[in-house]
Parts: C-alpha cells; structure tokens; sequence
C-alpha cells in the first residue's frame, strides 16, 4: 500500500522562516497547565477548534466527565491530542466556576492546505531525483479525513491519490481508506538485475480500499483488498508469480494495530505493535503466495528527561511462487545505520533498533507574526535531541539457516530536530563493525 507523504520541500520553507526570522519569533505562554491536580472533571470544554469538530478531539483523549485526572492523565493526553496532526498547539489546564470544575481543553489549528512542489533523493543518490508536486488536504472537512495526491517524474515516476476517513460510522467506529497507484518502478532486486544483465524498469498499477474497526482507544483492525498489476519488459524466470511477463491479481490483508503512544510524531511513552497478513493472487490459479510483516516498538523514560527505544521488526514471504519484487528488502524502506546504502535482499527480513535520547529543548513553542503568510503556517513547536543508537539486520531466503554472521551491525550519534506539526529531520554519524563511518541526513523519526 502507498501512503502520501509530504515532501522535505515544506520542511525547507519552515526551517528558513526560523533562521530568517528568529529575532521576531514570541513564545506562547497562554497555555500552561494550571496546577490543582488532581481533580474530578465536572465539565469539559474545548476552545480554538474553529475548523476541527469536538468529537474529533474527545475521541483520543482517556478520560470523561466525573473521572479524576492527574497532572500526568493531562500530560499524555495533551500529546494525544496533539498525535492528531492538526494542532500547533494543544494544552489542558483546570479552571474553576464555583463549585464546578472544568477541564478546558486549548488548541491551535495548523494549515490544512498543501499544494506543494517536491523534490526527492530516492536512496539519496543524486542520479535518482524525483520531482514533482503534492497536494495535502488534511483534517477535510473538519472530521480529521486527509485527502492527497502525488504527480512525480524523474526516477521512479508516480500518480497516487489517497483519501481516509477515520470514521465513516461514527458509532460503530468504522473507517474507510482507499488509494489508487500508478508508477514506474525501477527493479531492486540484484538477482533479477544479474538475470537480466542490466537494470530495468517495472510498472505498477495498485488498487486498494480498506475498512478499519476501532475497538478502543488502542487497539484497531484492518481488512483490505486490492488489484496488483506488474509489467516487466521481458519474461524470465523468477520475476513473476504467474509464470508470464505480466503479472495480474487481486489480494486480501488483514492488518491489527496496537498504539499506546503518547505522541505519535516522536514518542516518549508507550508501545506499538502491529502485525500484517497479506494472501496475494485471490481469483487467480496461478498465483498463490503470502506475505506477512510484525513491528514492535517501545518507548519509555529511563531517568529524569533521559528515555530509551527499541524495535524489533520482521517481514517474510511464502508460497509456491514469490516473484523477486515482493522479495525482503533492507537498504530501501528500512536500513541499518552504518549500512546505509548495503542493499540486501531475502524472503524474510529481521530488524532490531536501540536509541537513547536526551532533550536539549524539549519543547518550545515558537510563533512568527509576518505580513500576508497566515498564522497557521507559522507556528511551530520546536525540540532538539540528540541520541545514540545501534542497529543490526538481516535477510535471509527459505533454504538458508540464518545465524550471527548473517546480520549487519551498526552504531553511532546524532540529533534529532523537530519542527512539529510539519516534519521532523536527523542528521547522524553512523559506523559498521570495521568502524567506517558515513553521514546521514534523513526527514521523520528513526523509528
């Protein structure tokens, strides 16, 4: 499934407004957390929410009226809220009204619009430049429904569009999202390449719509189905499932999601853990085969503003037939640091990650006042933190025993900037085992 993203173009347009204009910025400081903790609720009230419906809001937080709330309840639920994407700023404090105490809920919508041109570094090399431009309409509606699209040339040209609606039937907590794909993808298998006798390009054509239950606040289930179709200049064995150059067929996934998290941008608190199974080559005889991918993460503090992150990843392939482009990948979406650029592939993958993090600025909220640029687009909330981490991976094929020399480690240092609710950038010095060094610079959080 492709998923919109925004470009690090916006990411560039904030971070010149900060450097430019950092002698104007003002602090906010209207939204300090009163103290009174704790309390029983008696009321609860929300302000600033002039696109964003109520419900939206009160839906993620874990606590109603005439439940008691503590300074640390508001805390993680201030970065619930704030999880959402549509908020520079969120905060909760008590206020009193007689005998009556209410819990005001405050926030500040962010833009919403985003026809954005971009350019992207695929793999970081230079020679694979895509261009193009996205169009982002976030919290449409006021329901918190995105709705995007993407047009892209240059290496690996694409079409997507993508629209979700996080709840369809409000009271039975259904959502719905579709995506439509259509791109040229280059192949990034080394066996297929070696077969071939030079690199060449595939098309893809994906289809696919998904209806999604919300049980809790935390835990969520996912049924999709889907259309894949994959054209390759010339057949040879291997680079299909249907034993033709072009390969037609429908799927069927069932996807289940944990996420406790505090904030789901850069999160200090709380795991997530989800799993994926996919049955590829529905209404199809000759195709057969499965795909099925697990994540944890886990985020927690260690000691005062110190805190610690892990993750442990899979993803195998498995059937009669699995063409190379479903093959496992690292040296793609997921890397391991001191490896970046190692290409690997398998039917199964392993990923395991290790981070500790420190703020040198937690958290400061920064606002410009500039002539003509709408508010909305010029307040942001800022942190620094540095960190240290080690990663290790490994792919393996179905025939092969896997063990220790399989995997590649590495370590290092680095920072991470955060100018949310636009992006998140990293800058990182990372090492393998024969202590070789390279930079990398990268857009989101690591894990």
């Amino acid at each position: 499934m492709s998923r919109f993203k925004l470009s690090f173009f916006k990411s560039g347009i904030v971070l010149i407004f900060i450097l430019l204009q950092g002698s104007v910025y003002s602090q906010d400081d209207t939204f300090n957390i009163h103290t009174n903790y704790p309390a029983v609720i008696d009321s609860i009230e929300i302000e600033g929410n002039s696109v964003t419906e109520p419900y939206i809001i009160l839906r993620e937080v874990t606590f109603s009226i005439n439940d008691t709330i503590t300074r640390k309840v508001a805390d993680y639920n201030r970065e619930r809220i704030y999880s959402l994407g549509i908020f520079t700023h969120v905060d909760l404090f008590l206020k009193e009204a007689g005998d009556i105490t209410i819990l005001l809920i405050k926030v500040e919508e962010s833009w919403y619009i985003w026809p954005i041109p971009f350019a992207d570094l695929k793999e970081g090399d230079w020679n694979k430049l895509s261009y193009g431009f996205d169009v982002l309409i976030k919290n449409f509606r006021g329901r918190n429904e995105n709705l995007g699209f993407r047009f892209a040339l240059g290496y690996d040209p694409e079409f997507l569009v993508y629209y979700q609606v996080p709840y369809v039937w409000e009271e039975g907590k259904i959502s719905i999202e579709f995506s439509s794909y259509y791109g040229t993808i280059m192949n990034k298998s080394r066996i297929a390449k070696s077969i071939y006798g030079k690199d060449f390009e595939q098309t893809h054509i994906n289809n696919y719509v998904g209806f999604g239950r919300r049980f809790d606040l935390y835990n969520r289930l996912l049924l999709y189905f889907g259309f894949l179709y994959v054209e390759t200049p010339e057949y040879f064995p291997g680079i299909s499932a249907s034993g033709q150059r072009i390969d037609k067929s429908g799927f069927i996934g069932l996807k289940y999601t944990f996420d406790s998290r505090d904030l789901a941008q850069f999160p200090l608190n709380g795991r997530f853990f989800s799993v994926d199974y996919q049955l590829k080559g529905v209404a199809k005889e000759d195709i057969s085969y499965n795909v099925i991918s697990a994540d944890y993460k886990e985020y927690r503090e260690i000691y005062s503003d110190f805190s610690a992150k892990w993750r442990l990843a899979t993803r195998h392939t498995f059937g009669v037939a699995i063409p190379y482009y479903e093959h496992s990948f690292i040296g793609y979406g997921e890397k391991v640091r001191g490896h970046h650029n190692d290409r690997r592939e398998g039917n199964s993958t392993i990923m395991t990650s290790l981070e500790l993090r420190y703020p040198v600025i937690k958290e400061w909220n920064l606002s410009f006042d500039l002539p003509i640029i709408p508010k909305e687009l010029l307040t942001y909330r800022i942190g620094f933190y540095p960190h240290i981490f080690i990663d290790a991976g490994a792919t393996h094929f179905r025939n092969q025993t896997l063990g220790i020399d399989d995997f590649k480690f590495g370590f290092g240092v680095g920072f991470t900037v955060l100018v949310l609710p636009y992006n998140i950038g990293r800058m990182e010095v990372a090492f393998n085992e024969k202590f070789n060094s390279e930079i990398i610079f990268a857009l989101g959080i690591s894990f």
